[in-house]
């Protein structure tokens, strides 16, 4: 049944203050996969998330937020079972 799929996240991570740095963070080449259907970070988080990291290159996918499942990409490869 699908409530037995459903646990309990971990919060500590989303609570644990984490400092970045530009000189080590900001020298990090950063790309962006936008997922449209994303249930679980919505769209409006996702751009908030890319305007704060000095994004050099985005691109979006039309599928939800485990959009790597059984799906192969150009340019990425195949994916599929990671």
């Amino acid at each position: 049944m699908v409530p037995d799929l459903i646990v309990d996240e971990p919060l500590a991570p989303l609570a644990t203050p984490v400092h970045l740095t530009a000189q080590r963070f900001g020298k990090v080449d950063k790309v962006y996969i936008h997922t449209a259907k994303d249930q679980v970070v919505s769209p409006y988080l996702q751009n908030a998330m890319v305007l704060t990291a000095n994004v050099r290159q985005q691109t979006t996918f039309d599928t939800g937020h485990p959009h790597h499942y059984g799906r192969s990409w150009p340019g990425v490869g195949n994916r599929k079972g990671c």
